[in-house]
């Protein structure tokens, strides 16, 4: 039996940069021998890179689902920090954010009921935070130090950033989310979490 050929071996390594040096050399010596077929050959060139290029992306692996228990532990938190955050500005802020931050306060009570409610159970593979991470905790203790103005705008910058942070969350596992009862509840808060949003970068913008 004939020994198999060292590049049938290999794998072939094209890459659109690869594809580029080859087309511009197929360019060149066409330039060179063929001057009337110099756009023909740089349409064929094109169309080649393009095409390196698609299969580079196929190629690519896609992200990783997010696991039901990273979207449980991270939804859980937003809300806490939610919830901690707008009892401090329910107290200190101006009336207008004061406002904001009750009613965030009480829908975000209403989401951690129901969250608790859907993994109740299901700890041992769905486990609930006990407290905050300390990135979030860094953000409520600074609230927590100010007062008056202060304490309100820097409230709703966080009710902007937090509030992103979390129709992004929320939207990537209503999308890809492997369980069908938290993927369901995550398309269900969603609206709400935008309306905080919209009512947060309200009261952010300069008067």
């Amino acid at each position: 039996m004939a020994a198999t050929s060292p590049r049938r071996q290999r794998r072939s390594g094209i890459t659109p940069a690869t594809c580029l040096v080859r087309g511009i050399a197929s360019t060149s010596t066409s330039s060179e021998s063929r001057p009337a077929m110099n756009k023909t050959h740089s349409a064929i060139c094109l169309m080649s890179i393009l095409g390196c290029t698609a299969q580079a992306v196929a190629a690519e692996p896609s992200a990783a689902p997010m696991s039901p228990a990273h979207f449980v532990q991270q939804a859980a938190l937003s809300d806490m920090f939610e919830t901690k955050s707008s009892e401090l500005a329910a107290i200190k802020a101006d009336a207008p954010t004061r406002t904001f931050a009750g009613q965030v306060n009480a829908d975000h009570q209403k989401t951690t009921s129901q969250l608790q409610v859907i993994v109740k159970g299901r700890q041992a593979d769905l486990p609930l935070p006990a407290r905050l991470d300390a990135r979030r905790q860094t953000r409520v203790d600074r609230l927590s130090a100010l007062d008056g103005a202060a304490l309100t705008k820097q409230y709703q910058i966080d009710q902007v950033d937090a509030h992103r942070q979390a129709i992004a969350l929320f939207e990537s596992f209503s999308i890809n989310g492997s369980d069908d009862r938290l993927r369901q509840w995550a398309t269900e808060t969603l609206p709400k979490l935008k309306e905080h949003l919209g009512h947060a970068e309200a009261l952010a913008r300069p008067q």
